[in-house]
Order: C-alpha cells, then sequence, then structure tokens
C-alpha cells in the first residue's frame, strides 16, 4: 500500500527547506523528499567558502536569519575586464560617466523601494500575481533590459561596467535579461553586500527526521489527493510543493515555457595567481569572452568561474592546484521574461526561482507555499 502523508515537499534546496522550516514552525506534519540538502547551494569541504550563491545583501531580511556573514564586497575593489584592457571605478575616466550613475541610482533607489514591498507581498500572495498587479513591476518583468537602458539613457554606464558585474553574476549577456531580473541584479551598487555561507544544520535541525532521501519522478493528481512516486516508494499526499529547480519542475508538473537557463562551472584553486590578475578583490569579464570571474578569498584561495569546462588556467596562474570544480547546468533560468504561476492546482505548490532568481527571493515562495497549507489547517 501507499505511504499516506498529509504533506509533501519535493526538492531541498533554500526554497524547500523555506516551507518545511515554517510548516515545522506551525506544527504542521510533512515530509521533505530530496536528493540532498541545498540544492545547487554548495560550500567548500571546510565549510567557509560558498560556492553557490556567492553573495547576500543587507536587505535579504529573511535569509540572514540563517547565513554567517563574511566580507563586505565593495564596487571599488572590482575590476573590469573588456577587450584586453582592465580598470576600476577609482579612475579619473570615471568623471564621465557621473550623470548617467546618478540617473542609473535614481532609477535603481525606486526599484528598491518597490522591490522591498514586493518581498513582503510576496509572504502571503503568489510571486506571479503580484507582479501582474503591480504595473511597475509588470512592465519591467515584460520589458527586455537593453530596450530599458536605451530608453533611460544609461548606456554608456552600464556598458562600461554593469556588462561585466551582470556577466559574473548571472553567467549570460544583458540583452536576454528582462529589466526587472537587470535591476534586481544591480541592486548591489546601492546596497551593502557580504560573502556568507548558509548555514543549512540551523535550518533543517528541528526537521531533521522529516526528511527523505530520495528522488521523486512522477507526481499525478488522483480524485483529492496527489500520488508521488520515487525510486524504491509511492506516496499519497493531500498537499504538494514542488521545490525542484525549473527544468525538473516544467517536467514533474507538465509545463509549456520555461525561462532560457544559463550555466557555468565554477574551480575553487590555491596558487600563485599573475600579477595582472591579482590587484582588486574581484577580477569581472565581460562577454565576449568565456571568463566568468575570478574572485579572491580570505584565505588566499580563489573562486574561477568560467562558460569554458576546460579553461586555460596558465593565462591567470604561475602555479596552481585544483581543490574543488562544480558545474552549474543549469546554474539560473535568467533569459527572457516567462512568469509561472506558484498554484498549479488545488493544494499543489510550486516554489523555487522560477520566476524571480535569488536565495531571498527562493525562500519567501517557501514561506509563501507554507502560509497556504498554514491557513487551510486553520480553517
Amino acid at each position: 500500500m501507499n505511504t499516506k502523508i498529509d504533506t509533501i515537499i519535493v526538492g531541498g534546496g533554500i526554497s524547500g527547506l523555506s516551507a518545511a522550516y515554517h510548516l515545522k514552525k506551525h506544527g504542521v506534519d510533512f515530509k521533505l523528499i530530496s536528493e540532498d540538502i541545498g540544492g545547487r547551494i554548495h560550500e567548500s569541504k571546510n565549510g567557509n567558502i560558498q560556492y553557490g550563491a556567492y553573495y547576500i545583501m543587507d536587505i535579504y531580511t529573511h535569509t540572514k536569519e540563517f547565513a554567517k556573514i563574511g566580507r563586505k564586497i565593495k564596487p571599488s575593489e572590482l575590476i573590469f575586464h573588456k577587450r584586453g584592457k582592465g580598470y576600476s571605478i577609482i579612475q579619473k575616466s570615471f568623471v564621465r560617466y557621473i550623470p548617467q550613475s546618478i540617473r542609473f541610482a535614481i532609477i535603481l533607489r525606486k526599484f528598491k523601494k518597490q522591490y522591498s514591498k514586493f518581498k513582503k507581498d510576496c509572504c502571503n500572495t503568489s510571486q506571479a500575481e503580484v507582479i501582474r498587479n503591480n504595473p511597475y513591476l509588470s512592465r519591467l518583468y515584460e520589458t527586455n533590459a537593453a530596450k530599458f537602458i536605451k530608453e533611460n539613457k544609461i548606456n554608456d554606464v552600464v556598458c562600461q561596467y554593469m556588462e561585466e558585474i551582470l556577466h559574473g553574476t548571472t553567467f549570460t549577456s544583458v540583452d536576454k535579461l528582462n529589466a526587472f531580473t537587470f535591476l534586481q541584479f544591480s541592486l548591489p551598487l546601492i546596497t551593502p553586500i557580504h560573502e556568507f555561507v548558509l548555514d543549512k544544520k540551523k535550518i533543517i535541525n528541528d526537521f531533521k527526521n522529516d526528511i527523505i532521501f530520495n528522488v521523486v519522478d512522477i507526481i499525478k493528481k488522483e480524485e483529492d489527493y496527489y500520488v508521488l512516486k520515487t525510486q524504491s516508494k509511492t506516496y499519497e499526499a493531500s498537499n504538494v510543493v514542488v521545490a525542484t529547480p525549473p527544468h525538473i519542475s516544467k517536467k514533474l508538473l507538465h509545463l509549456n515555457d520555461i525561462k532560457g537557463a544559463v550555466d557555468a562551472h565554477m574551480f575553487h584553486i590555491v596558487g600563485q595567481v599573475q600579477e595582472k590578475w591579482c590587484k582588486g578583490y574581484c577580477n569581472l569579464f565581460s562577454d565576449e569572452n568565456d571568463m566568468l570571474a575570478i574572485a579572491f578569498m580570505p584565505d588566499y584561495s580563489c573562486l574561477f568561474y568560467s562558460k569554458n569546462p576546460n579553461p586555460d588556467f596558465s593565462k591567470y596562474f604561475y602555479d596552481f592546484k585544483i581543490l574543488e570544480s562544480q558545474y552549474w547546468n543549469p546554474a539560473f533560468n535568467l533569459e527572457g521574461n516567462v512568469l509561472w504561476d506558484s498554484k498549479i492546482d488545488d493544494n499543489l505548490y510550486l516554489i523555487g526561482d522560477h520566476n524571480v532568481c535569488g536565495i531571498e527571493d527562493s525562500f519567501i515562495t517557501g514561506i509563501y507555499a507554507a502560509n497556504q497549507i498554514i491557513a487551510k489547517k486553520n480553517q
């Protein structure tokens, strides 16, 4: 006979962990089925360096509770590389970009205010509904970033600086993003950000006995309940929360369109860096090549991000040793403006980074799903 469970969360990434944490906090019984804990968020073997989500913003009020905060990342310590030249914002030529920089800062402050309200609203309302009901956010989500940049006359400052920052953090080019994502990933220009390591043990401490390590292959509806088939067992559930990456959610829930995927290779390296590359805290590259970023860690190792699975490390190091490597495929689904609803069917919820990418936004989708289930339990 099938095992009956009232609520099942599928996926142990940040959104699934968030849903589990909040259900447990309110005394709701559930099981979380996942092949791992953390999903695409990984850390070094010693637990000191984050590989997945790399930075956390001060405005991430929910996820900061579970983050071990590290060094502050300052824009002045970034080195930009375009057409073979390296430069920073601390140079005389930056003066010519001051008018556009001021205009860009005003745009970001307006977005930051709306974004703060958006996150608050998404705790009880789905992301898609909040975006559709807000003309400002809806317009940003539907508008291509390149068009938005041109319309607001900030082309030069974006081309000179933001292209490299976005390429190094989103792993794609600006013209493939919508304006919402462009502004969201530009917020570190006006908002303090820090390195961090996610404290997974703190999140799962109260529900570690409710975790089932397995993979859900099929979800189908049977009358007023759902059947979930794993590799070794079949479950029945009244409530299902799907917290898997978008390409897996699409398959499980038979969804149509999906945002374009981006991938990246990460190498954790220790070695002697050539002088050209060790002037700042982080080197960022434009989308004219396969390089994404080289970030230097407090322990003198570095994180090397590339689109190439076999980069020529001799261009950057005199000698080196690869400590660990990671391939995210996909790392994100960011390209385009597809908008998925969070409520797929009665008592069936879809959460994660399918609409708005970022550790905080994904965490909030988990709060949303948990709140829907809690509200029904209290009726």
